[in-house]
This record gives C-alpha cells, structure tokens and sequence, in this order.
C-alpha cells in the first residue's frame, strides 16, 4: 500500500519544495496588496534578502489590517524556501550563502534523523534486555 502512495501521490522532495515556491509565489504575484507594499514578488524577495529590517517592519506593519499572523509566517517560509532553493538555478547564488544554508540545513535533518534511529535501538535493545538498560556497543571508526 505505501509503494502505491509513494507511485501515485508523494513527490520527490526537491520538486515539493519547488512547487511550493512557484505556487505561492503566484499567489503573491496576483496580491494587490504585494504590488502596493513592493512592487512585485520579486523586489519582495529582493527585500527580504537585501534589507531584512525594512522587510520586516512593511510586513509587520500589515499585520492586523490586511494580513495575519498566518499569512506573515507563509510568506516568511516562502521567502526562506525560496532562498535554500536559489542554488539549483545559481550555484553561487547570494554569495553561495543559499547552498550553504541548504546544506546546513540537510546535516542538521541527517543528525535530528540519526538521533532518532539511535533513540530508537536504543529502546530496542532495552527491551531486548527485560528492560536493563544495557547500552548497546559502541560502533569505533578505525
């Protein structure tokens, strides 16, 4: 059953996260309100990037008239992944900060990921042991 939802409905991750940003970032495209506040999608992302604390001061001021707290937050995750995707188009894309960032972020879900697999043999083996609590043997790197 879960190869036939991974076949038919779960997309590769990378194409996920692109769908996202071109989606929203379509939405945003159409907001009179986006047009008034910076012109474009794209100066938005531009402001976000370039002078942060101007960007969050017009997105804050929006908030309780026109936008939301929600609608802050969506275009913050949009901002951000629209930012950790911008190396697929240009590798040296912000400096290189957007591969960079990227990459932290995949070590830091590779190390959360480990810890959780560690976790979790750890608790096996705990119940291998009646609950003894017997750490499981250290793996050494020669």
């Amino acid at each position: 059953m879960l190869a036939d939802t991974h076949r038919r409905v779960l997309n590769y991750p990378v194409v996920a996260t692109r769908q996202l940003v071109n989606e929203y970032g379509d939405d945003l495209t159409y907001s009179d309100d986006i047009a008034d506040q910076f012109g474009d999608v794209d100066e938005m992302y531009a402001s976000a990037i370039n002078a942060p604390a101007e960007f969050e001061r017009l997105v804050s001021s929006r908030v309780g008239g026109v936008w939301t707290c929600s609608c802050v937050r969506n275009i913050r995750a949009w901002v951000t992944l629209r930012f950790m995707s911008a190396w697929r188009t240009d590798f040296e894309a912000h400096d290189g900060r957007s591969r960079r960032f990227y990459k932290a972020f995949l070590e830091a879900e590779l190390h959360a990921l480990r810890e959780a697999e560690g976790a979790q043999a750890a608790a096996n083996h705990d119940d291998e042991n009646d609950g003894e609590g017997t750490p499981p043997p250290l793996e050494v790197d020669d």
